[in-house]
């Protein structure tokens, strides 16, 4: 029982923080909002690996990892295209 939901609560907590950090994102303009958008694909790429080590170590059931599992590779590539147009729109020095 601990396991589970040390596992629901990491999923909430860091989860959570990407998606506000992604959100904050919309509304920065130039190098504050490619930090932004490079800082929650750094975090989203964390609890990737999280994930995997929580269901590898049986904190969180294989189901539910499969289950939000198509999920994950979406945000990735959101994520991927927003840090590829911030950092086009970027002028180069």
């Amino acid at each position: 029982m601990l396991a589970r939901q040390f596992g629901q609560r990491l999923i909430r907590q860091h989860f959570g923080s990407t998606a506000s950090l992604a959100k904050s994102s919309d509304y920065g303009a130039g190098e504050g909002k490619t930090q932004a958008v490079a800082l929650a694909s750094a975090k989203f790429d964390t609890l990737k690996v999280y994930l995997r080590l929580a269901v590898h170590e049986h904190c969180l059931e294989e189901k539910v990892y499969l289950k939000i599992f198509p999920h994950l590779g979406t945000i990735g590539t959101m994520l991927g295209g927003w840090l590829r147009e911030t950092n086009k729109s970027q002028p180069k020095t």
